[in-house]
């Protein structure tokens, strides 16, 4: 026989995202850390079922992730069952996540009431291998899809499959994963190397200047973080949208410049004028910084100059109160990450670099 201890993590209406229940407490902060780390799936239609497997102390965790019960205002929320397992007496037994699968064993809502470990008779069933037209080197890799991709890293994975970390599907990057899909509507990852599922190559890898934030610890829209933190993707994402807004207004500005400045000097010779893009960016980013406005590295960094902004945080607090926990921190945060990403990257990072 073999036992597995079993863990929830879904959406709670009153307090958010948190681990609903488990069977071992020893294993709920990493539980947590997988889950909040496949992101919500905001832009994507629809959630289909997907599986995180992941190694770690020891550990084998086998998740499951689907749609959950839909929030307050209708929007899709994840729902995830987990299985946890030594290594070394699952390999010896041959047993894997495609048991799992095949016996239905993962549930697709949580029902209140303890959590107990479950056993399971040892079996060796191995997920079929999808039919692939490429190769994994075994080299960290991303896969950009609209939607899960079992049979895809299946047969990628082929033997390694209870061996490796990996996740069929996710709305973010996970860095701690080997192989994993990311889903074709949010930021890929710079970590490593990303493939269309034919294995064409769509970005090569480059150094990452911003860690990913965990949505688990100090996270805004987690349960155990302070309220406070809750304010700062709102003021993020206005804050980024203003600029935002600048900089296309400079760059039409530009634009109009150009445009004025080539029609003159065509009246006075037959030689066309423009600018480069990388004359536009330059003057963009030396707009952004004559304006007084402040670059964010990073969300921590901000975070550090919340803390001691002692009047916002009283008042927010006070509003959080007040409005009985209706804030939607969680959606805006993911925005807000997106915006930061795109800002970062595209004006003054990858750019930069490309200039130098």
């Amino acid at each position: 026989m073999i036992t597995l201890e079993q863990a929830f993590y879904g959406r709670d209406p009153e307090k958010g995202y948190q681990l609903l229940g488990s069977s071992d407490p020893r294993h709920d902060a990493v539980v947590t850390r997988l889950c909040d780390a496949a992101g919500t799936p905001d832009g994507s239609p629809v959630v289909e079922p997907f599986y995180i497997h992941h190694i770690e102390n020891g550990f084998r965790y086998m998740i499951s992730g689907c749609a959950g019960t839909p929030d307050g205002e209708g929007r899709m929320t994840l729902f995830f069952h987990a299985f946890i397992g030594g290594q070394f007496e699952l390999e010896r037994a041959g047993f894997g996540i495609g048991v799992l699968i095949q016996e239905k064993a993962f549930r697709t809502k949580y029902e209140p009431g303890p959590v107990f470990s479950a056993t399971f008779e040892e079996s060796c069933y191995t997920l079929p291998w999808g039919e692939t037209s490429w190769n994994w080197n075994h080299e960290k890799l991303a896969v950009r899809s609209r939607k899960p991709e079992l049979p895809l890293l299946t047969g990628l994975l082929k033997n390694a499959i209870d061996s490796t970390s990996w996740a069929s599907f996710s709305f973010r990057p996970i860095d701690e994963l080997q192989l994993y899909v990311i889903s074709e509507f949010v930021p890929l990852p710079r970590d490593r190397n990303c493939v269309s599922t034919s294995g064409e190559l769509i970005r090569e890898m480059t150094p990452r200047t911003q860690e990913p934030v965990s949505l688990s610890e100090g996270a805004p829209h987690a349960v155990r973080s302070p309220k406070w933190k809750t304010v700062l993707p709102i003021l993020l994402a206005g804050s980024l949208l203003l600029n935002c807004l600048l900089l296309c207004v400079l760059l039409f500005q530009k634009s109009d410049k150009a445009l004025s400045s080539h029609s003159e000097e065509v009246k006075e010779s037959n030689t066309p004028a423009g600018t480069t893009r990388a004359e536009v960016l330059r003057e963009l980013r030396d707009e952004f910084e004559r304006q007084g406005y402040e670059r964010l590295k990073s969300s921590e960094e901000f975070e550090k100059k919340m803390m001691n902004n002692n009047a916002l945080k009283e008042q927010y607090e006070y509003a959080t109160e007040k409005e009985k926990g209706k804030w939607k921190g969680k959606e805006i945060i993911l925005q807000a990450e997106n915006y930061i990403r795109f800002v970062h990257e595209f004006i003054f990072e990858e750019n930069v670099e490309k200039e130098k």
